[in-house]
């Protein structure tokens, strides 16, 4: 537990306690072991650095830049913004138009825990290498002095060199840090005092580059600070949490007078310094460790993350100034397990092809000596072919080889090496070296570009082929292909995509708009999605260095691969027997058929037989494939062979063989010499004689007996059976064998023995009428078995599924089935048992209208649980479905699930909605749907009623705009509303009125039918055949949307029947193309419907597609024509259907856009209609839930009512009170 609990407090610490980081926009960070993480400039670029860590205090802190030259406070701050990314949360530093003098370390820092830190080195390099101060004049007060050769980049230490008084310092390189520049002791520069010397640095490489310093000592009153040696001395050099670490500050005495160590104190500080033993930063007070040295101890048990940071030890003498040496403990690994990088080859490499490269990384690994280390080499890039970032792993091979080398004390090297003759651009990314150790990680990464001369220019057709020949490859027609044409180069090179034009000849540009513009680490191009429908002559060109360089590629389109095939013909003396013996025989006729692409057109095709080129027969072109053929006539043996069609292109051929075997031909022979020429039989028992014949092709057989063709027997290839042998079959049988080589006869004598005397045809006679007499009595005996059967079986039926489908509870419904349409989840669909109806309470009428399927009858509701005398006596009007043919189940289960559908649906005022329904008696085929009586009939009905009252509101243009859509024919003028004309106007359409029909109830009608349908999408259900005829209305012109949830069938002449839909005939004027070819249904196609039911609507009933029969609709819409605008619409509902007809179903509106169309349209011409309608709406939906009190089992009594209804029926003269329908 103990052992857990230490874990997670571990794992706390490194997550809480993670200093942040340093990260630069648009600027690579590189890393060396002698001076940590730096970064790269050029004098007036923009740095951007980006901090970010656990806390919010962040602050950025900067180099002492007053020294250098060319530095102005005033000027640096204009230049600097210190900003936080809302976004992220970073803290933002920007130095814009950055100066060789902002040269330093930057330090980001959190203002709560100041230990939890990240630096980073900047180099701005202008033209000077080291970096110039504005003094060079320094003087010294201690033994030890800094030479401050600052530069300006990184450099290699071994490439600068100090010379004091022209004298090279060998020495001086192993105390050079190029951010601080050489520390100079006494043990380096032996001259006592240093007094007026002049130091200068130079960089080897580069002459010119120097700088010089004036280096003086301070005269003292006292030369005792000459003697002492003040420094750090540090136990470990991989600290890490939990680690006990001790630092020790040591004043070191080396002159020759007596230590008086009661004149020194050494004094360690730090935030968490402490004096109690036992703390978490424990601070020893100094003490002499021997007679020349005095030490203090800084002692920090278990290292924790927090813990990195500066300590600083403060020496004080009573003669002389306060001194002091920080010591900076680096960054704390969270786990014992180590590794640092010491040394690596340069991070970004550029290069031409060809040349080799090493990528390199020296590194130390802690504890060296246990298990060692693993590391991967990879590669990153990014592929526009490919789809994105790629990764691969790299192992050595031909053309990488991986080394490592131990350097022994837990250093090591590891190398990859690009061999010369294999480098190419396609090699350029991101190279990556993963190493890890125990259980902690690290990688090194460098950036590879390799610039080509001349770009590789690919064309890839990123599809499967249908087959290739010659090399190229070939497609179906109507394939969908995407073709890149790609440029490989570094720097990227300029690309153009061209086909050649099929008039001209010429190539041209691909327009751009259909074309995506790809790119990668090497790639540059573009990606066309096409559809292919002919032969396509295709160029990609990239130009670099002003030299294009050229890839084509010809892509042809054919129906099928080569092939041979051929074709009989057999002979016209070939007999029956033949038809299903698929050899070939002398005599008949063989066609081959070679079959290659026509966009080959460098291709000859011939045939090939023994050696022999034959001519050809006939060409014909059939689609994308010519068939070139073989016509071989009244074939013989010697055509027996191989055939070849030689395909040539060039000097090179391809063959396609097919195998001819002719058959010789023989006539009808004897096969047994020994064959029976009599036969004796038994009377009234089966016999079989053989006519014992054979040749080639097969014979057909013919028997005759007495001169006649015999047909009492079953012939059997040259055997006739005889099941019964009567008096009739003695005597000569007469056998004809035939084929295309002749006919022969064989003659066969058969006796009949045990003939009875009395046969006679009265006697067959008599048995005949006695064998119908049974035969009708068993078949009257089994079809009233059959009946019986049959109606239990009915019976039981019906039982089973008034048990699976009304009582049956399938449990809860699959998450894969939640966002199905209501109509294609019945099965979980339960049944409402408050909708039941007791049939005593419901009288059926009249037929109010009958289909193939169904009917539908006027009827009365009686109130379930009237509670009062009123109640008793009112009856509901109501519309009663029932099936046509009540014991059918499959009818009965189609009214069931229409019912349970109707359940499901939540009321609305522009839906059918349902009362109830009888479903008690349904194992007796009594199954009723209930529904509320509309007294207005059917939109379609209605419509053409009125179109005598109709008031057009409607009136056109004077002048004929000119309109270029296919939609709409320029003889169309456009429409526009009186009240446009009229500006007195105190109305500017007439609010429907109940007598007759205007503009505005055409609009009224449109927004109800949307609303209903989005209604219906919203559950949801699909309509599948949303028309007028399906539409109810009231005689106050509020609609109702009927027949919705199932697949229909009918008889009706608008339906049609196509290959997807089998047996269920659709509506082919109310729907689009994916319907009708896929029997594709959902929301886009009832909005297709809609647009047509508008066309309906603003025609006053007409039929869509004036004047065509179904399948003239079908070709009509495939091609993409539409209906054209209605006389009495408006354009801005014209706009409506076009969207509504768009061929993609993704174009189309759904409803809430349908009614959002209708509401703005109808804002500006009549906006007072709005609020009537959704008043009436209103009102119409308060009436609908009182339905449900028709069919309420227990409903609360009237407080003071003493009403019982009466078991008995109500006297004859009694009258009924019949509400009136509110639809």
């Amino acid at each position: 537990m103990r052992v857990l609990l230490a874990v997670l407090l571990l794992v706390y610490a490194i997550v809480a306690y993670q200093p942040p980081t340093i990260d630069v926009d648009n600027h690579s960070v590189q890393e060396h072991a002698s001076i940590g993480r730096f970064v790269e400039l050029m004098e007036h670029d923009t740095l951007v650095l980006k901090c970010h860590g656990r806390f919010d205090d962040l602050k950025y802190t900067f180099p002492n830049l007053n020294e250098h030259r060319g530095y102005n406070e005033s000027g640096f701050e204009d230049r600097v913004e210190e900003t936080i990314d809302d976004d992220l949360g970073d803290t933002m530093l920007t130095i814009n138009d950055i100066r060789e003098s902002d040269t330093g370390t930057y330090s980001c820092i959190s203002m709560e825990h100041p230990s939890l830190n990240d630096t980073l080195h900047v180099f701005v390099y202008g033209s000077r290498v080291f970096l110039p101060l504005t003094s060079v004049m320094i003087m010294y007060n201690e033994g030890e002095v800094m030479v401050p050769c600052k530069t300006t980049k990184f450099v290699d230490k071994n490439d600068v060199e100090l010379y004091a008084n022209e004298v090279l310092v060998k020495a001086a390189s192993k105390n050079y840090d190029q951010r601080y520049g050489y520390k100079i002791t006494k043990k380096l520069y032996d001259v006592k005092p240093i007094q007026g010397v002049k130091f200068e640095c130079r960089h080897k490489k580069e002459p010119r580059q120097e700088i010089d310093f004036i280096i003086s000592e301070n005269v003292r009153n006292s030369n005792t600070d000459n003697d002492f040696n003040f420094y750090w001395s540090n136990g470990h050099d991989w600290p890490y949490v939990g680690y006990n670490y001790t630092l020790i500050c040591n004043l070191a005495y080396n002159g020759t007078q007596e230590f008086k160590a009661y004149e020194n104190n050494l004094h360690i500080e730090c935030p968490q310094c402490s004096n109690v033993a036992g703390s978490h930063v424990y601070v020893e007070r100094n003490k002499k460790a021997n007679e020349n040295r005095l030490v203090a101890k800084l002692h920090i048990a278990h290292l924790e993350l927090e813990d990195t940071g500066s300590y600083k030890c403060i020496w004080k003498n009573e003669y002389t100034d306060d001194k002091f040496i920080e010591y900076h403990l680096p960054n704390i690994s969270p786990t014992r397990s180590q590794i640092k990088i010491l040394e690596r080859s340069p991070q970004f490499l550029r290069i031409k092809e060809g040349r080799s490269i090493d990528l390199s990384a020296k590194f130390a690994i802690f504890p060296a000596d246990e298990d060692s280390y693993t590391a991967t080499w990879s590669r990153m890039y990014n592929s526009s072919i490919k789809d994105g970032p790629q990764s691969e792993t790299i192992i050595t091979d031909e053309k990488r080889t991986i080394s490592a080398e131990d350097l022994k004390n837990g250093v090591f090297t590891e190398t990859l090496n690009l061999s010369s003759g294999s480098v190419t651009t396609s090699m350029s990314g991101t190279y990556r070296l993963s190493i890890s150790h125990i259980n902690t990680s690290h990688s090194v990464q460098w950036e590879v570009a390799i610039e080509n001369d001349e770009p590789d220019v690919q064309i890839t057709v990123r599809e499967p082929s249908s087959f290739i020949v010659f090399n190229q490859q070939f497609y179906p027609p109507d394939t969908h292909l995407h073709i890149d044409c790609i440029s490989i180069s570094i720097p990227p090179a300029d690309v153009v995509f061209e086909r050649k034009d099929t008039e001209t000849g010429e190539f041209q540009e691909i327009d751009s708009s259909l074309l995506i513009e790809v790119g990668g680490t090497y790639e540059k191009g573009y990606i066309w999605n096409m559809t292919l429908t002919e032969d396509a002559e295709l160029r990609c060109v990239s130009e670099k260095h002003g030299k294009k360089h050229i890839t084509k590629k010809s892509i042809i389109v054919a129906d099928e691969a080569l092939k041979v095939y051929s074709k009989i013909t057999k002979s016209k003396k070939a007999t029956k027997s033949e038809e299903e013996d698929n050899a070939i025989y002398e005599g008949d006729h063989v066609r081959l058929t070679c079959v290659v692409p026509t966009g080959a057109v460098d291709w000859d095709v011939l045939w090939r037989f023994e050696g022999n080129d034959l001519p050809s027969s006939e060409t014909k072109v059939k689609g994308h494939s010519k068939h070139v053929t073989l016509q071989i006539d009244d074939i013989t043996t010697s055509s027996s062979g191989k055939y070849f069609c030689v395909v040539k292109k060039g000097g090179s051929e391809e063959l396609l063989e097919t195998v001819v075997k002719v058959e010789s031909i023989s006539m009808p022979h004897h096969t047994d010499a020994d064959s029976q020429s009599v036969v004796t039989v038994n009377y009234d028992e089966t016999f079989v004689i053989n006519c014992d014949m054979a040749g080639k092709p097969a014979a057909e057989f013919t028997w005759f007996k007495n001169g006649d063709p015999y047909t009492h027997g079953e012939q059997i290839g040259s055997l006739l059976k005889v099941t019964r042998a009567r008096a009739e079959d003695d005597g000569q049988f007469h056998c004809l064998a035939r084929n295309r080589a002749g006919a022969t006869s064989n003659f066969i004598e058969v006796k009949v023995d045990g003939v009875p005397k009395g046969s006679s045809f009265f006697y067959w006679f008599f048995v005949f009428i006695v064998f119908l007499a049974i035969v009708a009595i068993c078949f009257l005996v089994y079809k009233v078995g059959s009946w019986k059967k049959l109606a239990k079986q009915k019976d039981i039926a019906l039982s089973e599924l008034y048990k699976t489908v009304m009582e049956h509870n399938a449990g809860p419904l699959p998450e894969e089935m939640k966002e199905l349409p209501i109509e294609e989840r019945t099965y979980y669909l339960p049944y409402n048992t408050n909708y039941e109806i007791d049939p005593v309470n419901l009288e059926l009428l009249e037929p109010l209208g009958s289909g193939h399927f169904g009917v539908v009858k006027k009827g009365y509701l009686q109130m379930a649980d009237p509670k009062s005398q009123i109640e008793y006596k009112t009856r509901l009007p109501v519309a009663v479905k029932s099936s046509t043919n009540p014991y059918n189940v499959e009818l009965q289960r189609m009214m069931a699930e229409e019912l349970k559908i109707m359940c499901a649906i939540p009321k609305h005022p522009n839906v059918l909605a349902l009362i109830g329904a009888v479903t008690a008696n349904m194992r007796k085929g009594q199954l009723f749907i209930v529904t509320e009586y509309i007294d207005g009939g059917s939109l379609k009905d209605y419509l053409l009623n009125h179109r005598a009252f109709f008031k057009n509101e409607l009136i056109e243009e004077e002048e004929t705009p000119v309109d270029e859509s296919y939609m709409v024919p320029n003889s169309v003028k456009k429409k526009k509303y009186r009240f446009e004309d009229d500006s007195e106007a105190s109305e500017r359409l007439l609010s429907g009125e109940t007598n007759y029909l205007c503009t505005s109830d055409l609009l009224s009608i449109g927004l109800q039918i949307a609303n209903g349908m989005e209604w219906l999408a919203n559950v949801p259900c699909v309509h599948r055949d949303l028309a007028c005829r399906n539409v109810l209305i009231t005689k106050t012109k509020i609609v109702r949307i009927a027949d919705f949830g199932l697949a229909k069938r009918h008889t009706n002449k608008n339906y049609y029947r196509t290959k997807k839909s089998k047996d269920t005939p659709i509506p082919v004027r109310w729907l689009p193309v994916e319907s009708f070819d896929l029997f594709k249904f959902n929301e886009k196609t009832d909005v297709w419907s809609f647009g047509i039911c508008l066309y309906e609507i603003f025609t006053l009933g007409g039929t869509p597609y004036p004047g065509m029969d179904n399948l003239s609709v079908v070709k009509f819409v495939r091609e993409g024509h539409r209906n054209t605008q209605p006389e009495y619409c408006h354009d801005d509902i014209f706009e409506l259907m076009k969207k509504c007809w768009q061929e993609s179903p993704k174009d189309r509106p759904t409803f809430s856009e349908c009614i959002q169309h209708f509401k703005i349209h109808m804002e500006a011409c009549a906006s007072t209609l709005i609020d009537r309608i959704d008043n009436m709406l209103h009102m119409e939906r308060e009436e609908q839930l009182k339905l449900d009190e028709w069919t309420q089992k227990s409903r609360p009594d009237i407080p003071g009512a003493r009403f019982k209804k009466s078991p008995k029926k109500q006297a004859a003269e009694e009258r009924y009170l019949i509400v009136e329908s509110h639809a």
